[in-house]
């Protein structure tokens, strides 16, 4: 197998962060100081977000012609938990955080323009590993 260095790169560092993810998913309550739970819905895409991180990363490791859209599988995960996170867990996080703190007024919702930069950076991001998977994908069966 010759697989180019940058997908060895790539399939390691996916694979710890997904590791990390899926470690997040289990040990967040315990390693939270402020005892904030998370949502329900925020645990399920962590998780799939680990575990599509793991495929993609073995997809990669392996040098699979399938690694770029397993890759792509894994990037839309990870967009769709951006965006859960910064309209549905950012808001009552920064309450709660704000409550503890004693800030006297309240704390207003996180701008729209704070959703769309983190989805243009991390689009942006992802976009540029699913362009470096396909330009050196593995000349395997077409």
């Amino acid at each position: 197998m010759n697989r180019p260095v940058g997908y060895t790169i790539l399939a390691v560092l996916l694979a710890l962060m997904s590791l990390g993810c899926l470690a997040g998913v289990v040990w967040w309550p315990t390693s939270m100081p402020f005892a904030i739970e998370l949502p329900i819905t925020m645990r399920v895409l962590s998780a799939l977000q680990g575990i599509a991180g793991i495929a993609a990363a073995w997809s990669i490791w392996s040098y699979h012609r399938s690694a770029p859209e397993v890759y792509a599988v894994w990037a839309v995960v990870v967009l769709a938990n951006v965006i859960y996170d910064i309209v549905a867990v950012m808001p009552p996080l920064m309450r709660a955080v704000a409550q503890m703190a004693g800030a006297p007024e309240a704390i207003p919702a996180p701008p729209v323009g704070m959703l769309v930069v983190q989805v243009v950076i991390y689009g942006g991001i992802l976009g540029l590993g699913y362009w470096y998977l396909t330009a050196r994908r593995s000349p395997g069966e077409a």
